[in-house]
């Protein structure tokens, strides 16, 4: 009796210590599943993360290659820019050098439209000496049917008698007169 009294408590408390070991394992499973769906999120976040890194890692390596690129073209634009103000520079003085060879030659077609004129003006003189010339030649040598008598030749071909078939007044005897006078003072040459 006493034997049997006394296992039945041994065999109480190692019932209890089997319920407790039971308890416990399923709180351990339980916290093993727990940690195992703790581990499943970590992992998934860490694999996120990872593309998250990657990611902006890509992204951050085309950021620099654009910024790379930037930069290039920059300096392409800055040595473009520096050649475009060279030409800008070469072309300004190009123009004023041009410019002042057209100074130069409009001075010197003004100096040739002068002396242009003023040989025209001396050639249509001289024109008009001539035919003067002839007319006296021819009337001194030519005598008139109808009894026309020409005074003498003076010593000035220029002062005519009224009989002369020449009006002096008029204005182109008178710039006869002023070129005949011109050229006697300058000379059978011209020069001074």
């Amino acid at each position: 009796m006493e034997t049997q009294h006394s296992s039945s408590p041994r065999m109480q408390t190692i019932q209890s210590y089997s319920v407790c070991i039971e308890q416990n394992v399923t709180s351990l499973l339980a916290a093993i599943d727990g940690c195992r769906v703790t581990l499943h999120l970590m992992h998934k976040d860490l694999v996120e993360s990872e593309h998250y890194i990657q990611y902006h890692a890509e992204r951050s390596r085309q950021y620099h290659q654009v910024s790379l690129n930037l930069l290039h073209e920059r300096d392409q634009t800055a040595r473009e820019t520096e050649r475009l103000q060279k030409n800008v520079a070469d072309a300004k003085r190009e123009i004023q050098q041009l410019t002042e060879i057209n100074d130069v030659l409009q001075k010197r077609l003004f100096e040739l439209e002068l002396s242009r004129e003023d040989y025209t003006l001396e050639t249509e003189g001289l024109n008009t000496r001539i035919a003067i010339l002839e007319a006296e030649r021819v009337n001194t040598s030519w005598k008139s049917p109808i009894g026309v008598k020409f005074p003498p030749q003076q010593s000035d071909p220029l002062s005519m008698s009224p009989e002369s078939s020449l009006d002096l007044n008029t204005e182109g005897t008178e710039l006869v007169k002023i070129m005949l006078d011109r050229r006697d003072l300058t000379g059978p040459s011209g020069d001074q």
